[in-house]
């Protein structure tokens, strides 16, 4: 008989996921606070949009951080390890993610004209 009990590994996955795509989400917010008053539709969109650039780059920037940061002998290494730098690294990618974004938008824009 097979056993009942689930593996919560997937719930873990599930709440790394989750929890950088709401720092990516976050960072998109607070990149909006100095811009120009936007529709609702418009800053929704660049919050999920943000939330998509933390997912998928969020790790590559936390590793990035991390070994520039050791590099420079600025962290502890017993104190800070990969994985405590994703947030941050989220949050990141969700602010200038969108803000790239948009970069190419007005670029792609400028040459069709």
């Amino acid at each position: 008989m097979p056993e009942k009990n689930l593996h919560h590994e997937w719930i873990m996955t599930l709440w790394a996921i989750l929890s950088t795509a709401l720092a990516g989400a976050l960072g998109a917010l607070v990149r909006q606070i100095n811009e120009p008053k936007r529709k609702w539709t418009k800053r929704v969109i660049e919050w999920i949009a943000g939330a998509c650039c933390a997912i998928y780059g969020a790790e590559l920037v936390a590793l990035t951080l991390y070994h520039s940061l050791e590099k420079l002998d600025l962290i502890n290494q017993g104190h800070v390890i990969p994985e405590k730098i994703t947030g941050l690294a989220g949050f990141l990618c969700g602010a200038l993610g969108v803000e790239a974004i948009n970069g190419l938008i007005i670029l792609i824009k400028g040459k069709t004209k």
